[in-house]
């Protein structure tokens, strides 16, 4: 079986649970560095949350910054919404076979 790197494992050296700095969307993408990530406090559109590695199925948690942020279906993201609030953390799950990311919505 193929080696996995273990971007998220908990108390990893180099991998902490929470990201060290806040993620800027670029060109309305985001790249993950953590399990829970900060969105910059600009916020803005996501459009593409790039996947960790080949083969990664789970979740990420994002969390907003100073400035909700949203998201759109136009790429890897199942369905759109908004951060409702700062410091609000969403969760994101993502499903290989098709591809897409799914906000998981909590009532």
């Amino acid at each position: 079986m193929p080696e996995t790197p273990n971007l998220f494992q908990v108390g990893g050296q180099n991998n902490p649970v929470s990201g060290p700095i806040d993620l800027v969307i670029t060109a309305n993408v985001i790249t993950p560095t953590a399990l829970v990530n900060r969105v910059a406090a600009a916020g803005g559109l996501i459009k593409t949350i790039t996947v960790p590695w080949p083969g990664f199925a789970g979740f990420i948690v994002l969390i907003a910054g100073t400035t909700p942020y949203t998201w759109d279906a136009t790429a890897n993201i199942a369905v759109a919404g908004t951060s409702t609030a700062t410091g609000r953390a969403m969760l994101f799950v993502y499903d290989p076979i098709p591809a897409k990311w799914y906000p998981v919505v909590f009532a």
